[in-house]
């Protein structure tokens, strides 16, 4: 006879707890966002109130975008010798330039990373220039909300509230945990890669180079197998330009362990800068391995195939590869997912502008939300997605930085070889000119001027 009752009091329950971990999922969310709105009023100063008081306040600009911004081909991108220009012409301010320029990204990433890197570094003014990877890197790409499954697009409904990030954030810290205590137990993959945690800030810091470089070669005279300096030094020299010094020390690395497949990449990446295509083949093929290195696929693929056919052919190769020799199964699926991602796309280029034009909105939403001024920049290749990129800067009455433009009329009259390395990047002279450029923008938008802050 107390069944029916017992039935109706775990209903109640099974409600009671439904509706208060809802409750809960609500109140959270509200206070998230209201402490976040509070942070940016204190940490973000009104855009009325002047950004130099005095001469003690600095301004700050970030320069964000890809291995164009990062300085890829020369010993420095084009923020170093903009901040030249800028203490040089411009006294009396004090002038910050962070090059948050990241090796292989998207445009995608950089707009997931641009609220913290904007809190972070208390930026008066971000400078764009991205967008020539997304049709290589899957990674974080927002391709999902526009041609996508309903999970993926489900996923980034879902990240637009807070709870979701914070657990999200939650899972990721867990795995990175585990990973570690996994680590000190001893389950570690070094024996078989090298860690890559934090590489680009490292390398990316021009100052310390010299200190690196002495440091790991400190270390190969106590011990000359020691297989983490060897790849250090040759990932080094590979991002400064010295491919033959890349060459021989991730060669050295590899007489030692064969299995080290960010060192084929390495490789891989110094063979494509020197011309020696097919060396390059050989050891991005044993990187796949271990996974997949989407922008040196593309690299690799502009300077071998003479048409799409023979990139998808190509990329099969590499898709058996993984499919029968990545141990991994976690790096599996990802590197087949990403193969993948790199053909459909390829095959449907209006999907891609599409997420570029979405991403670059976003970016500059999020900038006017912070009360920061944008500039956007063209490539100085006429890339495809030039006119995507114009069009956003003309619907949003952003400055432009026609680099691809101001470049045609340069090489008229001198030789590409002079402003450009092999791969395509720029070198010193190529980066000075871009950093012209972008200052001529400033000056002209009149950016810099205390009035305009």
């Amino acid at each position: 006879m107390n069944c029916p009752k017992t039935q109706i009091s775990l209903k109640k329950k099974i409600l009671f707890i439904f509706f208060s971990i809802i409750i809960f999922l609500v109140l959270l969310e509200i206070g998230l966002r209201t402490s976040s709105y509070s942070y940016l009023k204190i940490a973000r100063p009104s855009s009325t109130k002047p950004i130099f008081q005095n001469q003690e306040e600095g301004f700050t600009i970030l320069c964000l975008g890809d291995s164009f911004t990062f300085g890829l081909g020369a010993k420095k991108g084009y923020p170093g010798y903009l901040e030249h220009l800028l203490k040089e012409r411009i006294v009396n301010r004090k002038i910050k330039i962070y090059n948050l320029g990241r090796l292989g990204s998207n445009s995608s990433m950089l707009l997931k990373a641009l609220p913290q890197n904007i809190a972070k570094y208390n930026a008066n003014l971000i400078i764009v220039m991205t967008g020539c990877n997304n049709t290589w890197v899957s990674t974080d790409s927002n391709y999902y909300i526009i041609h996508g499954n309903i999970f993926r697009k489900f996923d980034v409904f879902l990240s637009n509230l807070r709870v979701y990030k914070l657990f999200k954030i939650i899972f990721i810290n867990l795995k990175q945990i585990k990973s570690i205590i996994m680590s000190k137990l001893g389950y570690t993959e070094s024996n078989t890669s090298v860690r890559d945690t934090g590489t680009h800030e490292q390398v990316g810091n021009q100052k310390n180079l010299m200190l690196m470089i002495k440091k790991y070669n400190k270390s190969l005279k106590i011990d000359p197998h020691n297989i983490e300096s060897l790849s250090m030094l040759g990932r080094i020299y590979r991002e400064i330009g010295k491919e033959e010094l890349a060459v021989k020390n991730c060669k050295k690395a590899l007489e030692i362990n064969q299995n080290l497949y960010d060192v084929h990449k390495q490789l891989a990446s110094a063979y494509i800068s020197m011309g020696k295509y097919e060396l390059a083949k050989e050891h991005l093929r044993k990187a796949a391995t271990g996974g997949v290195d989407c922008g040196l696929i593309a690299e690799l693929m502009k300077q071998t195939c003479r048409n799409m056919q023979e990139c998808f052919e190509e990329i099969n190769i590499l898709k058996d590869i993984v499919k029968r020799k990545c141990i991994d199964k976690t790096e599996r699926r990802k590197a087949i997912r990403e193969l993948d991602f790199i053909i459909n796309v390829a095959k449907n280029k209006k999907e891609l502008d599409k997420v570029l034009f979405y991403d670059l909105s976003e970016i500059i939403k999020i900038a006017k939300e912070n009360n920061v001024n944008i500039v956007l920049q063209v490539y100085p290749h006429d890339f495809s997605i030039a006119e995507v990129i114009k069009k956003v800067s003309e619907k949003y009455s952003v400055p432009l930085v026609d680099n691809d433009l101001i470049f045609q009329k340069i090489l008229e009259m001198h030789k590409k070889e002079e402003f450009f390395v092999s791969d395509g990047h720029c070198n010193s002279k190529g980066y000075q000119i871009i950093a012209e450029n972008v200052y001529d923008v400033l000056v002209a938008s009149k950016l810099l001027d205390k009035e305009a802050q």
